[in-house]
């Protein structure tokens, strides 16, 4: 199963934190996948990862928004990695599955077995796409 972040160098902290639950509560093998405003920044926690666990199957990816102007980034919460969601099928577009991750989400206990209910489901249902805001 694939997971994906979305984050710019102001969120490298939190993302290795949710990657490091993640990681500690899954049974089986995933990929994470990072898209990035400036990748090196990340590199160092990629580092701390692998020290703390055997995976090694973290992907990071720079996203070139250059052309682009993303419209309510001043005097706000969000940047520009808010809207690197937007281009998952671009830099992912040969995995089959992807789960999003806001980079500030903390596992608690193993998602996969949901999660693989849910995409059956949604394979059953011909969905594409599902989303939640919490649970």
């Amino acid at each position: 199963m694939n997971f994906a972040y979305c984050i710019d160098d102001a969120f490298n902290t939190q993302c290795a934190v949710s990657i490091h639950s993640l990681l500690k509560n899954t049974d089986k093998n995933i990929s994470i996948h990072i898209l990035h405003s400036d990748p090196e920044t990340f590199t160092k926690y990629i580092k701390i990862i692998e020290s703390k666990t055997d995976f090694r199957n973290i992907n990071l990816y720079k996203v070139d928004t250059e052309d682009f102007i993303f419209p309510n980034l001043t005097n706000s919460h969000v940047s520009n990695a808010t809207y690197f969601r937007l281009y998952l099928e671009k830099y992912l577009k040969k995995k089959d599955v992807i789960v999003y991750l806001d980079a500030d989400t903390i596992i608690m206990r193993n998602p996969l077995q949901l999660l693989e209910r849910e995409i059956n489901t949604m394979r059953k249902n011909n969905f594409y796409l599902g989303a939640t805001k919490e649970t």
